[in-house]
């Protein structure tokens, strides 16, 4: 909602990454931990897909609110 309010796409595309980065980051790093054969290199291959498959979702969902908020606009 405020990368809407202010109009900035990307600034929606890097709040996603962060965020992606950090939810994917815990589960990595914990797996790293206690899982058997769980490797570095899955585990950054893991941290790149959810950083940027998270980074799409948050511009894709810019993009429908701010779709709904310009459509309900005219509605009014």
């Amino acid at each position: 909602a405020p990368a809407v309010e202010g109009g900035a796409m990307m600034a929606a595309g890097w709040r996603g990454a962060v965020l992606g980065l950090v939810a994917y980051a815990t589960f990595d790093l914990t797996a790293l931990s206690i899982i058997k054969g769980w490797t570095v290199t899955v585990a950054l291959a893991d941290l790149a897909w959810g950083t940027i498959a998270t980074a799409i979702a948050c511009i894709i969902g810019f993009l429908v609110l701010r779709h709904l908020s310009t459509a309900g606009a005219g509605l009014s």
